[in-house]
């Protein structure tokens, strides 16, 4: 008679490449459904915020003739956008410390709503520019929305490719690029759509085209997770400083500093990786992306 065999083991050599894996989780890349699908809406984001950012100046007289306000009043309506920008990022922030990807409230929805703010914002700056209530408004939700999905995204991008330093460095670069697109094209469509109808809706109108395609689309992928909630207990337990930040905040707070301008990023950064000596690994990553970002930081 045959004796009964029992279940097979894997050999040692198997063994040891499944302990490898299970030991380096940052080695396991799973590949995203729609990559670069994904990629092109995170780019479309910092298209929709960088044209924002390079239409509002070239549209400041045109404006002015439209509301009556003076060159002091319209200061203030960009400063107004620019505070609700840094209200927004801190908005984006508090929402991952408490409830992070794992909310019922998925993070694609929060940049998706926020992103349909900016093309609600966009339309009525294009077409409600002569009543100065509306524009006022529209500048305020703009910044919100702005800094809620500048930050995220970022932040997505971060989790995203968190297998490979390198491509989180890349991908961060391509944002930033993708921001600059916006940015340099805007100013151009102000400039033809005043010279063909005297005010500059035309802008707008193409910002709110793009950001309405990124507010459909985004929420129907699924959001990049935080790379500790892939990890058991004690692999996770490792990501915690001593210092009494989880490794959330830090790429909460790291997001934050790459959307900040570099005059006030730069300190920042600049102090709590050169000076504190303990951290300087834990925050090598981080602090390489911001360099990469911005070559200032560097220094």
């Amino acid at each position: 008679m045959h004796e009964e065999s029992g279940p097979l083991l894997p050999l040692k050599s198997e063994r040891g490449a499944l302990d490898a894996v299970e030991a380096h989780p940052r080695g396991n890349r799973e590949e995203l459904p729609g990559s670069f699908m994904l990629s092109l809406l995170y780019w479309g984001v910092y298209v929709a915020n960088g044209g924002l950012v390079g239409a509002l100046g070239p549209s400041l007289e045109s404006f002015e003739r439209a509301t009556g306000l003076s060159e002091a009043a319209m200061g203030r309506l960009v400063m107004q956008n620019r505070i609700a920008k840094v209200i927004g990022v801190g908005i984006w922030t508090i929402y991952m410390k408490r409830f992070g990807t794992r909310s019922w409230l998925r993070p694609h929805w929060v940049i998706g709503m926020a992103v349909l703010c900016v093309a609600i914002s966009n339309a009525v700056i294009a077409h409600m520019q002569n009543f100065v209530v509306a524009i006022r408004c529209a500048l305020i939700v703009a910044g919100l929305s702005y800094g809620i999905s500048d930050s995220g995204t970022v932040q997505l991008t971060l989790y995203r490719w968190n297998h490979s330093d390198r491509h989180q460095r890349t991908a961060v670069a391509v944002l930033n690029m993708a921001f600059t697109v916006g940015a340099l094209a805007t100013p151009i469509l102000v400039a033809l759509s005043l010279r063909l109808y005297g005010h500059s809706h035309l802008a707008f109108d193409a910002i709110t085209v793009v950001a309405l395609i990124e507010a459909v689309l985004l929420p129907f992928y699924s959001s990049p997770n935080h790379p500790a909630n892939q990890m058991t207990n004690e692999q996770a337990g490792g990501l915690r400083p001593k210092h009494g930040l989880s490794r959330n905040s830090q790429c909460a707070i790291f997001a934050c500093l790459v959307a900040m301008p570099p005059s006030v990023s730069r300190p920042i950064v600049i102090w709590r990786v050169v000076s504190v000596a303990g951290p300087t690994k834990q925050f090598r990553p981080e602090y390489e992306l911001l360099t990469a970002s911005d070559p200032l930081l560097s220094l």
